[in-house]
């Protein structure tokens, strides 16, 4: 399915999975959204964290957070919080999401836009170039807008 873009508030959403960049050091990011994430789901980042700091999650990989509903995702894109997101990590773990999606049993995913405004040109056509011709149902929040609950693909049924 084609990617949809997207204003509102991605912790609205109905899909499956919510899907956040992170980075490999395990460490927050400056973001609204990220404190937002940190407040929502701290025992995943908890784990995550853990499990960064301990090397066993290199750029590119994606790492799923299954204890929760939606699930949660998050994609490591840079290398340490505040840091450029790279297309090379975001092309990885697109990859990785275009491949596995069946296995995962994930069906729909709404993501965060990976990286700031000025890299956002660039990122979006890599996840495009791997999630577009998927089966997979995602969709882009390219603008966190808090309580704006956006018209997702899947709405209506059930995710």
């Amino acid at each position: 399915m084609p990617l949809s873009f997207v204003r509102g508030d991605i912790f609205l959403s109905r899909g499956r999975v919510l899907v956040f960049g992170a980075n490999a050091r395990g460490g927050a990011e400056s973001d609204p959204t990220f404190t937002a994430l940190l407040d929502r789901y701290p025992a995943a980042l908890a784990s995550f964290r853990k499990q960064a700091r301990a090397g066993r999650l290199p750029p590119g990989s994606a790492w799923i957070w299954r204890e929760a509903l939606p699930w949660l995702a998050l994609l490591v894109v840079r290398d340490r919080a505040g840091s450029a997101t790279r297309p090379r990590y975001l092309e990885d773990a697109a990859q990785q999401i275009a491949r596995d999606w069946p296995r995962e049993n994930i069906h729909t995913l709404a993501l965060a836009r990976p990286g700031g405004r000025e890299e956002w040109p660039a990122l979006r056509g890599v996840l495009a170039e791997w999630l577009d011709a998927s089966p997979l149902s995602v969709v882009v929040y390219e603008d966190h807008l808090p309580a704006v609950r956006a018209a997702e693909p899947w709405d209506g049924a059930a995710p």
